[in-house]
């Protein structure tokens, strides 16, 4: 980062030991038990008697280490390709990491990735994936695999067994990303017990795998991970997690939604009390009122500083000059890369108070010197500093949870909206009365992703229609055929009129939702509360 990036030193404690409402508590207190994490299986070379790899022309036997990571390349070409661009980033990493694998003789050999074929390897990954196999031996398959898992799918709390999450370590592959990520091709290492720092219990500490050890054993009873490993290209840790269904996670479920209902009740005065901070004469005290103010109106991220190396992912707090153009009447554009390098990329109308707010802080800092592109916007505050300024203005109240209740509040508004609309009438009293209600809710759900920016990986490709959407197309010309059969104002016109108007409904939100993902917005976000109400009430 460069220095014109630095932030001035805040009033505000910002160790992380004072955040209100993400105090550390006792997650557990005697017993935290369990088998460690599931690792990957080795690699097992796919060449066969000759080999399937081809430099500039002639084939070319590779070392297991090698092979392993030019068939992760190899997988690639067998999905989904990304963008000319995009492609040529992704070789130049692969290549470069592929290069630190090989032993001397092949990077003497190996030197240009524009002669290198991986055909070979392409045509016996789709062959074994090809390859018929019977419903018993699919089942034998299914079976190994549960008893092998078996052991790992368990955590035993303080005397209750409780479900593991996601307790298989990640394979080794190709980085993807998501968006225009930088790092996209490089290679993610194999994990191995070395790399893994395991909490648990005094009592019960699992036994690495065979003669290896782990990196680190800790005992810390004030989080909820069995265990963790390093990320050496998104510089962040990686955790095994207790289930969502597991008592402790609800419990802060529970707790996270008792906050989202009790800002419901005092957003108003919350709402007042940042609004007055905007015309402050302490410059700290605009910046936090105005991120505040952007958090609560489009739903922001707050935004941590990155490490160095880090992918640059922005938030609220960590935006830079150069994300924000100021536009004609009161309206603004951000533009930026946030979580997942997902890009944000919104005109937005924000009061006049805000308007003028973010033109001087983009202009100058707060000694009056002039702003230059890669500068903060809100150089006097971070995410911990808005967090303790919520904080006095209500008790647990973070960032987080301003979110979440912006989040709930859009899907509830959007719920009613959609409930009464036409669509919903049409169907009343009909067998498909509860399909509607289903994409009802789905549609309030797609409103709660986008408002969240929650896209998926990459977009369309434009290659053709899905075959869902190709499917319902025709369902629907068959639907509009049989109610030309059929006499206005008949029962069976009404019900084939709520089934054609449920097929309609459903592609076009099949269309809108393929560059949006639903599952984190309707697991994280959205109250559960509000749906269970609203099923009940329509």
């Amino acid at each position: 980062m460069s220095s014109g990036r630095k932030r001035a030193a805040s009033s505000s404690k910002e160790d992380g030991s004072s955040e209100q409402g993400t105090k550390r508590t006792i997650k557990w207190t005697k017993q935290f038990s369990h088998a460690g994490p599931r690792f990957q299986p080795d690699y097992i070379p796919i060449n066969g008697t000759k080999p399937l790899f081809r430099y500039n022309g002639e084939p070319l036997a590779l070392t297991a280490n090698a092979e392993e990571v030019a068939v992760m390349y190899a997988r690639y070409l067998c999905g989904k390709r990304r963008e000319k661009n995009i492609e040529k980033m992704l070789q130049q990493n692969f290549f470069q990491d592929w290069q630190k694998s090989m032993n001397g003789k092949e990077k003497k050999i190996i030197e240009k990735f524009e002669l290198c074929d991986f055909s070979g390897f392409v045509k016996k990954l789709q062959e074994d994936k090809e390859k018929p196999v019977t419903k018993q031996e699919r089942a034998a398959q299914k079976k190994k695999r549960e008893e092998m898992m078996t052991q790992y799918k368990t955590v035993i709390v303080d005397g209750r067994k409780e479900l593991v999450g996601n307790f298989t370590v990640e394979p080794p592959g190709l980085y993807m990303g998501r968006g225009n990520n930088k790092k996209i091709g490089h290679v993610k290492k194999r994990i191995n017990p070395e790399d893994v720092t395991i909490n648990c219990d005094e009592q019960h500490i699992p036994k690495a795998p065979g003669n290896s050890k782990w990196r680190a054993i800790v005992h810390d009873r004030t989080v909820m991970w069995l265990a963790s490993w390093y990320d050496e290209i998104t510089k962040s840790t990686k955790y095994i997690q207790l289930h969502c269904s597991s008592k402790i996670k609800n419990d802060i479920e529970e707790e996270k939604f008792e906050r989202v209902s009790e800002l419901k009740k005092q957003i108003n005065d919350v709402r007042r009390q940042y609004e007055s901070d905007l015309k402050s004469k302490d410059d700290e005290t605009r910046q936090k009122a105005t991120a505040v103010y952007l958090i609560d109106k489009f739903a922001l991220r707050a935004g941590n500083e990155k490490p160095e190396g880090a992918t640059d992912t922005v938030g609220c707090c960590s935006l830079r000059v150069e994300h924000l153009s100021l536009l004609a009447s009161k309206k603004i554009q951000l533009n930026f890369l946030g979580k997942d390098s997902i890009r944000y990329e919104k005109d937005l109308l924000v009061s006049q108070a805000v308007y003028d707010n973010l033109q001087d802080f983009r202009t100058k800092d707060f000694e009056g010197k002039k702003k230059m592109k890669n500068d903060f916007l809100f150089e006097l505050i971070k995410t911990q500093s808005v967090n303790e300024y919520l904080g006095r203005r209500m008790e647990g109240l973070t960032a987080k949870v301003f979110r979440t209740f912006r989040a709930t509040q859009h899907f509830e508004e959007k719920l009613n909206e959609y409930s009464k609309s036409h669509k919903l009438k049409t169907t009343k009293g009909t067998p498909e009365d509860d399909k509607m209600k289903l994409i009802v809710f789905k549609r309030a759900n797609l409103a709660v992703a986008e408002l969240l920016n929650h896209q998926t990986l990459s977009k369309p490709s434009g290659k053709g229609k899905p075959k869902a959407i190709m499917k319902l197309e025709s369902r629907i010309k068959d639907a509009q055929s049989q109610l030309k059969s059929l006499s206005n104002g008949t029962d069976e016109y009404r019900k084939q009129t709520a089934k054609l108007e449920v097929l309609t409904q459903d592609l076009d939100l099949k269309v809108k939702q393929r560059t949006f993902a639903l599952g984190t917005s309707k697991i994280n976000y959205i109250d559960p509360n509000v749906s269970a109400e609203w099923s009940v009430s329509t």
